[in-house]
């Protein structure tokens, strides 16, 4: 049905002030009704703007409300180089996050703070009738012990773990212990034979003497020759590392 535009001004000129000084001539009646519908037009785009902030993951004007609301920061990672949009995706994921009790989802929660090699140990009492030969001997209280394991990456030196220990014992089920287990790469043999094969001078120039290959030899399998590792690593003079 077509809009009777003829009826509706007219009906709007029935509604508008009488006299003089509104007539349209004058140009004050339009200059009103623009000035007020400048302000209506305003508000209802800040109305349409108020659909957008009220979602994490489109708002700008409350993204510090939606931060306060989340405890952000929280301790567990360090937002304060986030770009507006990195941290709107951290906002919904900290809505989205409740916890599980798979272990595949504390994986995925250290993948995604970029640690590598994550792997999830359960611990379990030894049961009569259940338990074989082989399997470790615990008490019943090792029911609610876990372990969360990341294997450290040399190449990511700012990793220490922390994160994830923060994460992980705010999500995990609320009767359960869990610790988090860095696995470092494993000493061997292989070691002290690269080290033995640096030229002589680069091992009595610097900091590090031949001394230090004798101390991983000295009782492989068993510690380390304490002595020899110290001198190893110093220069004459009594400093370490050349400084």
């Amino acid at each position: 049905m077509a809009r009777d535009w003829n009826s509706y001004f007219r009906l709007i000129r029935a509604l508008m002030p009488r006299g003089r000084a509104w007539s349209p001539d004058t140009g004050t009646l339009k200059e009103v009704l623009q000035a007020e519908g400048y302000e209506l037009a305003r508000v209802d785009a800040r109305v349409d703007s108020l659909l957008l902030e009220r979602n994490m993951l489109t708002t700008t004007e409350l993204l510090n409300e939606f931060k306060a609301e989340f405890g952000v920061p929280d301790g567990c990672t360090d937002v304060s180089a986030y770009t507006a949009a990195e941290m709107r995706t951290y906002l919904n994921a900290k809505l989205l996050t409740v916890g599980s009790l798979m272990p595949q989802y504390y994986i995925g929660l250290a993948e995604a703070l970029g640690y590598t090699g994550v792997t999830i140990d359960v611990f379990t009492p030894f049961w009569s009738g259940l338990g074989v030969s082989g399997d470790p001997c615990g008490d019943q209280s090792n029911i609610f012990h876990w372990h969360i394991n990341w294997t450290y990456d040399m190449t990511k030196p700012g990793q220490d773990g922390d994160d994830i220990d923060c994460i992980v014992q705010r999500f995990k089920p609320a009767h359960t212990v869990v610790a988090v287990n860095r696995v470092g790469p494993p000493f061997d043999n292989a070691f002290s034979t690269a080290f033995y094969a640096m030229p002589a001078a680069d091992l009595t120039v610097g900091a590090f003497t031949l001394e230090f290959d004798k101390a991983f030899d000295v009782a492989w399998g068993g510690g380390f020759d304490a002595t020899a590792f110290a001198d190893a690593f110093k220069k004459p003079g009594g400093s370490y590392f050349g400084y």
